[in-house]
């Protein structure tokens, strides 16, 4: 048991510090965590929220800010598309994980 704790804590800290280097987020990775987030989904359109995102996923911008722009600029668009709908946590969600996006593949 303390094996396995400090195990994990290596890795957390391997991880925090930089030594590993998370994998590029797929397009496929991306739907999958945007559409199953865990948790009550109340959105009847999230997969159309979440492909809405895709163009950036697959996208090339020039720098992390023009990705990252990019994401919250989509997220207003997509607010105002799903007004009066419940799809703000899907909208969050699918903007924190463009924003992922960006930083793994441009950097902090």
């Amino acid at each position: 048991m303390k094996f396995t704790s400090l195990g994990m804590a290596l890795v957390a800290l391997m991880l925090v510090s930089g030594c590993v280097q998370p994998k590029p987020m797929t397009p496929e990775g991306f739907m999958g965590e945007c559409i199953f987030p865990g948790g009550r989904d109340q959105c009847d359109n999230d997969q159309a929220v979440c492909s809405d995102y895709l163009p950036i996923i697959t996208g090339t911008q020039a720098s992390l800010k023009e990705c990252t722009d990019a994401c919250n600029k989509l997220q207003l668009q997509e607010y105002n598309q799903y007004l009066g709908e419940e799809c703000r946590a899907t909208i969050q969600g699918a903007t924190d994980l463009c924003e992922q996006y960006c930083h793994r593949k441009y950097g902090k």
